[in-house]
């Protein structure tokens, strides 16, 4: 329903306009049946606009669950930056690049860093067991 209201119209006929288009489109029966609801309950909510909201489907989220969410944030923050270090300390080039600016979404940027940590591992743990059999070879 695209109208453009024109100035031009009374005040009665731009309500009439408003209260039409509200009924057809199903608020008022919607804010009628929530209105019923409120009025017919034993026990009065102590807000009445959070039961309009709930009823219209608008869970509110306890200002203690937003808390809790903010801090879990903060410490994956802590985390982040923490891991960044442990790779910079690695060796791991360009952290920040590989993770921000790029095409590729989720684990797969994780798969790639942790893959590169396996390999240095691996490379490490290879030059080891060199070095420990030139030493047998050397003892023999």
């Amino acid at each position: 329903m695209e109208v453009f209201l024109n100035e031009d119209l009374t005040s009665e006929a731009k309500k009439d306009f408003w209260h039409s288009y509200l009924r057809e489109t199903g608020i008022t029966a919607k804010l009628n049946d929530i209105l019923n609801k409120l009025l017919q309950a034993n026990v009065k909510p102590d807000n009445p606009l959070d039961f309009i909201r709930e009823e219209l489907g608008d869970k509110l989220v306890p200002p203690e669950t937003i808390e809790n969410m903010e801090h879990e944030l903060d410490g994956a923050h802590r985390e982040i930056r923490r891991l960044r270090g442990i790779l910079k300390e690695l060796g791991v080039d360009n952290v920040d690049e590989q993770f921000h600016g790029t095409d590729t979404e989720g684990p797969d940027e994780f798969e790639n860093v942790a893959n590169e940590f396996n390999n240095s591992l691996n490379i490490v743990s290879g030059a080891e067991e060199q070095q420990q059999q030139a030493v047998g070879n050397q003892h023999n």
